[in-house]
């Protein structure tokens, strides 16, 4: 083999080498440029998440989450199907709901000539609670209530009526779709008999 093949042949070999290594240097240079450029769009996204909370408002009133909940609405109280010893009557205070919460007013009423007594088993005597369209319980007014636990009673007279409020959370409003329901469990029993106290009270949502 003569002396100017080894020489072509080494500096062949050189010359791969050295367009191996540019190569490599140039993909590591633009690799580099890829990583200075993430912490900018790191801050560009974190500048768009940050922007609607800028941008939050005050609590919508009830009113507003009303055009905001597929535009259900709280109905009246409907009618009864079934007889009762004492009358319910509930209603939706609107003007009294602000900030979210939703207002319900419960008047219980006795209808007949004599007064009646009423037994409790705490000191809760009514409460409201919520089912949805399938009939299953989302929400009860005494789930972040206290009662003291001594049984009671009282006497409530011809004519003379007990009155109840419940406030309903905002997180509760919201969570409102059609064909909801509000209704009120009474929680008092008659003594010496088996009549049923109240009908079911029931408010739908519409």
């Amino acid at each position: 083999m003569s002396a100017s093949y080894v020489t072509n042949s080494s500096l062949l070999v050189v010359a791969a080498l050295s367009a191996t290594i540019i190569s490599a240097c140039s993909q590591s240079n633009q690799a580099d440029a890829d990583v200075a450029k993430q912490p900018a769009q790191v801050n560009e996204q974190a500048s768009a998440v940050q922007t609607p909370d800028k941008q939050l408002k005050a609590k919508p009133t009830i009113k507003e989450l009303k055009s905001s909940m597929a535009d259900v609405t709280i109905g009246k109280q409907v009618a009864p199907h079934t007889q009762s010893v004492l009358h319910g009557h509930l209603v939706f205070d609107e003007q009294a709901s602000q900030n979210g919460k939703g207002v319900f007013r419960l008047t219980i009423t006795n209808p007949l000539e004599q007064s009646v007594k009423i037994n409790f088993n705490s000191g809760k005597t009514a409460d409201l609670v919520l089912f949805d369209a399938r009939n299953r319980k989302v929400w009860a007014w005494s789930d972040d209530m206290m009662f003291t636990q001594a049984l009671g009673s009282k006497t409530l007279a011809a004519g003379k009526s007990i009155k109840s409020q419940f406030m309903v959370p905002e997180k509760v409003m919201q969570t409102l779709v059609k064909g909801s329901r509000f209704q009120v469990e009474f929680a008092g029993k008659l003594q010496d008999s088996s009549k049923m106290v109240l009908h079911p009270v029931i408010i739908p949502v519409l």
